[in-house]
């Protein structure tokens, strides 16, 4: 004698029953809603007929769940996936017109060098430079002097952006320090997003009406690559206006400089 999988009742010796299809444990025949001519003619007539337990369909539900949810996280990876990848190709043509706008191209443009410009500059686009405040007093130790540059540059990111709601990350002077280096070591601001960095570097002109900060300037943090190109970009600039040309600005387009006319 043994026990039904549904009820736990005793099965007993002679009856007729019928087994789970998932556990193959018995079951009454009235616990699963049969007859004993309802059995004989399910199971002659078709195999694909199954019958389950209900510990088995609880089972399978959940199963059915846990798959669904895997399905619906994978389809959300791979939609987030499609972005970056949009995006990651965005950069790279974007740096390949910074590339040949005006320096000529090269027989061969490198992949892996693209590949490796795009990644710093994904580095450096939460960073601002910040050029022209003073280094503090030599005889302050390096705690003292760092202080002193913190509350300065928070000062500075006050007067720019009063509002300021993204964080500040990191703030250090760039470079080694030199008692005899009578210019003053960019500093470098490190933020969590880049969301107000064009905010902060369109109002860092407000800083020329101060006193205090207008020798203060503010850049992105460009990369070698990027600072070559300016450059070649502001001679050709200069060369344009001796020529007579009239009304001519560097202006960024979805992050590549140009020189444009302005009407």
């Amino acid at each position: 004698m043994n026990n039904c999988i549904n009820c736990s009742g005793a099965i007993k010796l002679n009856s007729t029953t019928i087994h789970c299809d998932v556990c193959h444990n018995n079951l009454h025949l009235q616990c699963v809603g049969l007859t004993e001519g309802d059995m004989k003619f399910t199971r002659s007539k078709s195999k694909s007929v199954k019958v389950v337990c209900n510990n088995c369909s609880c089972n399978m539900n959940q199963f059915k769940n846990f798959k669904e949810l895997t399905d619906s996280l994978r389809h959300e990876f791979t939609n987030s996936l499609n972005l970056i990848r949009a995006d990651f190709e965005a950069q790279i043509n974007n740096l390949k017109m910074s590339m040949t706008s005006v320096i000529p191209p090269s027989p061969v443009v490198q992949t892996e060098e693209i590949i490796q410009e795009v990644i710093e500059r994904q580095k450096r686009q939460n960073n601002i430079i910040i050029f022209g405040i003073p280094e503090q007093d030599n005889s302050l130790d390096n705690t003292q002097r760092t202080e002193q540059d913190n509350l300065v540059t928070n000062n500075v990111l006050h007067l720019v952006k009063p509002s300021l709601q993204t964080k500040v990350i990191k703030i250090q002077r760039l470079g080694r320090y030199n008692l005899d280096n009578t210019r003053a070591r960019p500093i470098k601001v490190t933020f969590d997003n880049c969301t107000e960095i064009s905010d902060i570097l369109r109002n860092g002109k407000n800083l020329k009406s101060k006193a205090e900060f207008n020798m203060v300037s503010l850049s992105l943090d460009r990369t070698p690559k990027q600072l070559e190109y300016y450059k070649l970009l502001k001679q050709q600039l200069t060369e344009r206006i001796a020529k007579d040309e009239n009304n001519l600005r560097i202006r960024h387009f979805n992050g590549v400089p140009k020189i444009v006319h302005l009407n």
